[in-house]
């Protein structure tokens, strides 16, 4: 790319916005805004005066304008919402955004759709002159001016009251037009942003990894609770607001026209000081499909570099905020030779940049993604400083920018608030203030101060607890803490109880679970039991173990948790004293009315006792609509069937014996687009299926995996499996798995994502994926490996599987030594029969799985756990060995025996009707029924 002539030095504020701005009046874009919005163009965008109510709207200068299909000119229903999309050479995108606008769930006649051409070079005008949609529908064609003048020319067009605008590549879901109406229901002020989920086919390269990532991350942090939003999340692609008041903020600037961005970022700081309330609709859904490659978004960050240089023109408080006077995460050396390249010899600059990009498709072909992503940041940085550089000319220049902007901290008030009294009492007091930035007290302790936040939305009750979070969470613990043992507690400040540093095996250890945003009181620790081993929750959230020792006598006080939770989790434990008055437990569980109804498939063989320990949890769970399936794996008498008939729930039978066989029953037998799987041995957390539930709320979520905790550790088997060997938990942070995020090593490793005892899956999956495999089968050779082999398939197959840790069940482990025995011996022949299904059918390359294999698994799993064993019996290890090694001829066993057997039907809905019991369980007062 040839560099553009650059501007004399030293070039005042005025002359480096010209280069941005044409000079000609009648070529003016500010004309344009002023124009759409109906304002004086005169006067700077940011102060004018709204148009007078009730004065129309009009086309802008220079612009053509379609009339309306299917509206009567005499008697005209205005619509509820008008949608602008403005576009340029981008045809077949276009049309797959006004087809998915047909299929709203919105009636045709409540919307309208304005298309602004924005001197389109394609046959994309020709082809909109002859579109008839269902739908109100116009076009306005505009010569070349920019993203910013060309949504002010639709918005001048618009009818509706509600203003949404969508970019040309978002295809929006059939719900989008109606949750966007939604969310303005009895709101004058709102700002609703619905995601634009990445959908980006072809080869998952590192930049399509990278920009995957940087879309979810964006709209994760958004539908976070208590998100205090920012002028950067406001997002153009799918957001509405009022035409009101749109107006009153004057609309986009203009002054940002084809060869700059972030005009929706600067709409945004406007939006905020008028006192707009940004929220997140999550239902709301579109696919951005975003074809922008590494050369595109290079063009796109010399953009990004004037947007911000006339951000900083017209809001200079912001300028110590932005990008361009931001550190960077590269070495200063490197950054001040990128930006001396950029301001005084751009020439060679774009000579290496070009290079750097030929260097970033070697690196990746060598696949050194840590190399490729240093380069490409650098390379990136080089291009947004072109971009500032074109618009304010020479360093000098940009130092004195910056140096005439200011955060003015100082400026903006501090409101004092004590927690003392309550944290609800602050939040109250919040949304009435509205501050920019805190002070807190504690009583008479002052805790902090929540600086104020450049182009930040002002401070909201809502905004409280996370902010309490990030900046004052350890001393507000201390402080709680203080008061704590100020109102009586029996240990001294200075003998806080300790936590073990290693976990005893030796003593039982008594199994608890705290959940902190419920209150923490004392702990009565049974006789027997040489010390507590504790799960850590908030809000339903584990957070850890806790192994505290037994006082003497046998009481571990509520003040001693508080500390030994301080000295372990430190600032991730903040949910213990951000609860509300009545310690009622807040989530974001669903409510009850978006709660989708689930299948619970328990899978069973002559273990009625701990079947009916199992079936009492899930009738008591907290969840509005469910069915529980127990499936009877060729059980040898009819106790299972008595007990599920005694207890209501549906009853199914699979006669030949198999745990994939039987869960393959139950997917048949199955009323619910949603299937969840426990085992016989588990107790479920109350909460269990509205965190399974919450996490299907993701539409690209389609199987869902939880945290299983001990349920005793009574027994040496039972503290070695959990303590030493791992246990079956996967951590306490939310994962998702995708494909195009995922090495070879990690697919393969599918144990990690979760098991059997805790799982569930959108059935539509099973159709696209099959069954589970019955070659790897409980109680067959293989001994087992169907769970994590239908989790690895599912993710291979280009589908997400969420680790969700809020869901949780408590699992009963081998008591006795034998069975621990005999349960790693099955592991070690499983895995391995699992390893060999996969590379049968080459889900993987098959050169990564026997490497995988031998280095991985082998090697480093289990030799190396054979020459350093730790606490872990060296006997143990070799058992587990015995099995992996054994594993090849325990898998052609099963695949003989799996071809004698007849093989399970179809995956096929059941027969019964999909009836449902309401805001019941529903599924217990089904009759019993036998297939």
């Amino acid at each position: 790319m040839d560099a553009p002539p650059r501007g004399p030095s030293g070039v005042h504020r005025a002359e480096a916005r010209s280069r941005l701005v044409p000079a000609h009046p009648a070529a003016e874009p500010a004309a344009l805004l002023a124009a759409s919005a109906g304002l004086d163009p005169a006067r700077p965008a940011h102060r004018r005066a709204p148009r007078l109510p009730g004065r129309p709207l009009g086309v802008p200068r220079g612009a053509s304008r379609a009339p309306l299909d299917g509206v009567d000119p005499v008697n005209p229903i205005l619509p509820a919402v008008s949608i602008v999309i403005p576009t340029r050479d981008r045809r077949e995108a276009l049309q797959r955004t006004l087809d998915a606008l047909a299929r709203q769930t919105v009636p045709a006649e409540a919307m309208e759709v304005i298309v602004v051409a924005d001197a389109c070079t394609d046959d994309t005008t020709t082809w909109l002159r002859a579109y008839r949609p269902p739908y109100r529908f116009c076009r306005v064609e505009l010569p070349h001016r920019g993203a910013a003048a060309a949504r002010n020319a639709g918005a001048a067009a618009a009818a509706g009251e509600i203003l949404l605008f969508l970019d040309d590549d978002v295809e929006p879901a059939p719900g989008l037009v109606a949750a966007h109406l939604r969310s303005h229901e009895g709101s004058a002020d709102v700002v609703a942003i619905g995601p634009c989920l990445p959908f980006l086919p072809g080869r998952q390269d590192f930049w399509r990894v990278l920009l995957r990532r940087w879309w979810f991350d964006r709209f994760t942090a958004m539908a976070e609770p208590g998100h205090r939003f920012t002028y950067q999340d406001v997002l153009t692609g799918n957001l509405s607001l009022r035409r009101t008041l749109f107006t009153q903020v004057g609309g986009f600037d203009a002054a940002f026209g084809p060869d700059a961005s972030h005009e929706d970022w600067e709409l945004g700081i406007r939006l905020l000081k008028a006192g707009a309330r940004p929220v997140y609709v999550a239902d709301a859904v579109a696919w951005h499909h975003d074809r922008t490659d590494l050369d595109r978004s290079y063009r796109r960050s010399r953009q990004d570099g004037k947007g911000d240089v006339l951000i900083g023109l017209l809001h200079p408080e912001l300028r110590p905020a932005l990008p361009l006077a931001a550190r960077s995460p590269a070495p200063w050396p490197v950054e001040n030779a990128v930006q001396a390249l950029a301001f005084r010899a751009p020439a060679a600059g774009d000579a290496l940049a070009r290079l750097a990009r030929r260097t970033l498709d070697l690196l990746e072909w060598l696949r050194l993604r840590r190399a490729w992503r240093k380069l490409n940041g650098t390379t990136r940085r080089y291009w947004y400083w072109r971009g500032v550089a074109d618009a304010v000319g020479g360093l000098d220049e940009l130092e004195q920018f910056l140096a005439n902007g200011s955060l003015a901290r100082d400026a903006e008030p501090m409101l004092d608030i004590d927690l003392s009294a309550g944290i609800d009492g602050a939040e109250r007091r919040l949304d009435v203030e509205r501050p920019a930035a805190l002070r807190v007290w504690c009583g008479d302790v002052l805790l902090g101060h929540v600086p104020p936040a450049p182009g930040a939305e002002r401070l909201r009750g809502r905004h409280l607890r996370p902010l309490l979070a990030r900046y004052l969470a350890t001393p507000l613990l201390n402080a709680r803490a203080i008061e704590a043992l100020a109102a009586g507690s029996r240990a001294p400040m200075d003998e806080p109880a300790e936590t073990k540093g290693g976990d005893a095996i030796d003593d039982p250890l008594l199994v608890a679970s705290v959940d902190l945003s419920r209150g923490v009181h004392d702990l009565e620790v049974p006789p027997g039991y040489g010390a507590a081993r504790v799960l850590i929750r908030a809000r339903g959230r584990p957070l850890g173990w806790l192994t505290i020792p037994t006082p003497s006598d046998r009481r571990i006080t509520a003040a001693d948790l508080r500390r030994a939770t301080s000295g372990r989790f430190g600032p991730g434990a903040w949910m213990a004293v951000l609860r509300d008055g009545n310690g009622a437990e807040v989530d974001a569980a669903p409510r009850d009315e978006a709660c989708p109804p689930i299948s619970v498939v328990v899978c069973t063989r002559d273990r009625t006792e701990l079947l009916a320990g199992c079936l009492r949890t899930l009738l008591e769970l907290d969840y509005p609509a469910y069915e529980v399936i127990v499936v009877d794996n060729a059980s040898s008498d009819d106790g299972t069937a008595r007990l599920a008939g005694e207890l209501g729930v549906r009853y199914v039978r699979e006669d030949v014996p198999g745990l994939d066989r039987a869960r393959n029953r139950g997917i048949q037998a199955a009323r619910y687009e949603i299937v969840a799987f426990t085992d016989d041995d588990t107790r479920v957390d109350r909460a269990w299926l509205r965190h399974i539930a919450a996490t299907f709320a993701d539409p690209e979520i389609m199987a869902v995996t939880g945290y299983v905790a001990p349920l005793a550790l009574d027994t040496a088997a039972q503290r070695l499996f959990e303590l030493e060997y791992g246990g079956m938990s996967h951590g306490t942070q939310p994962r998702t798995y995708r494909r195009s995020e995922m090495r070879n090593a990690q697919l393969l490793w599918a144990s990690g994502m979760g098991c059997g005892a805790n799982m569930a899956f959108r059935k539509p999956v099973f159709d696209a994926v099959g069954g589970f495999d019955v070659a790897l089968d409980v109680g067959t050779p293989a001994g087992g490996g169907g769970d994590i082999e239908m989790l690895h398939r599912v993710v291979v197959s280009g589908h997400a599987v969420a680790y969700q840790p809020d869901a949780l069940v408590w699992h009963r482990h081998r008591p006795t030594l034998r069975a621990l025995r005999r349960q790693l011996f099955d592991n070690g022949r499983s895995f391995g029969a699992y390893l060999i299904t996969c590379f049968r059918t080459g889900t993987v390359p098959r050169h990564a799985i026997l490497r995988f294999a031998v280095q991985d698994w082998f090697a480093r799993w289990i030799l190396g756990r054979l020459v350093r064993p730790g606490r872990f019996p060296r006997m143990l290890v070799v058992v587990e060995a015995a099995g992996a090694v054994l594993g090849p001829l325990f898998y052609l066993a099963a695949q003989w025996g799996a071809r004698r057997r007849s093989a399970p039907e179809p995956m096929a809905e059941p027969d019964a009707p999909a009836g449902h019991a309401g805001a019941e369980r529903g599924a217990a007062s089904q009759p019993a029924a036998s297939v």
